[in-house]
């Protein structure tokens, strides 16, 4: 059985029958995708090797159920024979109100988590700094590829530079982050290519510049956005939700979806409108002003993105006028489409970690 397995079967049990250890939730954000999952449960297992009196709780922020949705969580975890079905989630957690909190992968507290916000304790994240809990003993706020790079540098290294398991998992998002360590792409710094050597080292016993290792991770990244990219089966609503993200600016809010597919074949198989009437009803299920979706994908060997803008508030149109005609994302209509909002986007190192912040401004501007 895998260590991470062992420890996750104790936190389960020990939720059940500890109740007077200090307890510390390490919780990933809304989204739950491969590096906010892993770098959660890393955190929490490596916590736990340093001070195994206190329970560390890695909380995943999905019902279990959408797990399934996730099936590149699946693939990775299986390579160490971990099952992904053992995670702590979100349904399965009565919230202990004297908890403490860490936030990986995010910077902000959401609900249903909002009663912790005077008792955030830590904080690894490299998205935009929103510069709240600025007291907490850890924080570090760092624009790195992966989170789960500043997880790994936050501990020290004899605790997992020599462990198959952890170099396993840990790779996987990783490369993820950085497609596959794409220096060209914007999203890849000297730490993740530090905390990739190590892994490299513990992985495969080999040297991080012999030519045997590089092969070996390019068929790893590859086999990840091969599964990760098996979306055509799901619904519509299932694709929206499945890596979904909720904000509110201003009082308006705004839901945003990552998505592994492109809208070309999307549309193959819904048609355009379809697509749009999907996320409309999806948007008017979260009383959402604003409904966003990025997609991300391989097409032919090139890494390109798309876009797409559904406006629920008829205010918020300004805000769409001015993305479309924002020089840094450089968006172009999807001629072929006979219906409006879906976009090519020509500028390719702007994820939605690089676009959101403008998206929001935009908001924060719009009435001005």
């Amino acid at each position: 059985m895998s260590h991470l397995e062992t420890f996750l079967d104790q936190v389960h049990q020990r939720l059940i029958n500890d109740s007077t250890s200090k307890r510390v939730i390490i919780t990933g954000n809304d989204s739950a995708d491969l590096d906010s999952i892993i770098s959660a449960l890393l955190f929490a297992y490596l916590s736990s090797k340093q001070d195994n009196e206190t329970l560390y709780i890695p909380l995943i922020k999905v019902p279990k159920a959408d797990l399934a949705l996730r099936p590149e969580l699946a693939y990775v975890m299986d390579l160490i024979h971990l099952n992904h079905q053992k995670l702590v989630c979100i349904d399965e957690l009565t919230l202990d109100p004297h908890a403490s909190v860490v936030l990986v992968d995010h910077n902000h507290l959401t609900p249903p988590l909002g009663q912790y916000d005077n008792q955030v304790i830590g904080i690894l994240d490299h998205h935009v700094d929103e510069h709240l809990y600025e007291s907490a003993p850890l924080r570090r706020v760092e624009m790195v590829g992966s989170c789960v790079t500043l997880v790994l540098d936050h501990f020290p290294d004899h605790l997992w530079t020599n462990n198959k398991e952890i170099a396993q998992i840990a790779l996987g998002p990783l490369l993820v982050d950085t497609v596959n360590l794409k220096w060209e792409l914007g999203r890849t710094t000297e730490l993740d290519v530090t905390v990739y050597h190590k892994l490299i080292g513990a992985l495969y016993n080999v040297t991080s510049s012999s030519s045997s290792s590089t092969s070996l991770t390019d068929d790893y990244f590859k086999s990840i956005e091969k599964v990760k990219s098996q979306v055509d089966t799901m619904s519509s609503y299932d694709i929206l939700r499945r890596d979904y993200k909720e904000f509110v600016v201003d009082g308006y809010r705004i839901g945003t979806s990552a998505v592994t597919w492109h809208f070309r074949a999307w549309a193959e198989r819904n048609s355009a409108q379809e697509i749009r009437q999907a996320a409309i009803d999806y948007a008017h299920q979260r009383q959402l002003d604003m409904e966003v979706i990025f997609t991300a994908f391989d097409h032919n060997g090139e890494y390109r993105r798309q876009l797409a803008v559904f406006i629920m508030q008829p205010k918020l149109q300004t805000v769409q006028d001015n993305l479309e005609k924002n020089t840094d994302i450089q968006l172009k209509p999807i001629k072929e489409f006979d219906v409006a909002g879906f976009y090519d986007q020509g500028n390719i190192r702007m994820s939605r970690k690089q676009v959101w912040p403008l998206l929001k401004q935009l908001i924060e501007q719009h009435e001005k």
